[in-house]
């Protein structure tokens, strides 16, 4: 709705995320609860990532921490949205977003699959190695030089004599001297 439809945030009123009743049902269907501000939960709810794909653009890291889920704007975006499980069960990857804008009309997107999905959307290498790196800086901060490095020595796997440069490198208590081979 924001990257390809141009929405601005302000304009929506509420918004319906269709997805299957089983999902619904499952742990991704759960309604995100801001005060409680887990990772792991946001990472896992359909209800989280929306809102915060709606605010942001995009779902990164830096949306993931305590600080970002306790962003009021996610809080009164939560309470505008609303999982519906009317797709059939088996379009279990599919999504699709319906928001009612303040002006009373209406925008409509459908995922067949997310961007991502190794088997029917996977990331193409330039996309997959910005995810990689990203999610590096943000969780390894202290490694985030030497993603270059690792995303070559994982490129050229079958060629190493040995994993110990590869493991070497994504110890952040290493010191690398060397090119990892």
């Amino acid at each position: 709705l924001v990257t390809e439809q141009g929405l601005e945030v302000d304009q929506i009123e509420n918004v319906q995320i269709h997805i299957t009743e089983r999902t619904l049902n499952g742990f991704v269907g759960a309604r995100f609860d801001p005060a409680e501000r887990r990772v792991v939960a946001g990472l896992f709810s359909i209800h989280f990532t929306a809102a915060a794909a709606l605010l942001h653009g995009t779902v990164r890291p830096e949306h993931l921490t305590p600080e970002a889920m306790g962003d009021e704007r996610i809080a009164a975006l939560l309470q505008r949205i609303t999982l519906v499980g009317s797709l059939p069960n088996n379009q279990r990857l599919t999504a699709e977003a319906t928001a009612t804008l303040k002006d009373g009309s209406t925008r409509h997107v459908r995922v067949e699959n997310p961007a991502g999905d190794h088997l029917s959307a996977p990331l193409g290498r330039v996309r997959l190695e910005e995810k990689f790196t990203l999610n590096l800086a943000f969780g390894h901060p202290e490694l985030a030089a030497r993603a270059p490095s690792i995303i070559d020595s994982v490129q050229t796997l079958e060629l190493a004599d040995s994993l110990s440069g590869l493991l070497s490198a994504l110890n952040p208590t290493a010191t690398i001297t060397t090119p990892i081979a």
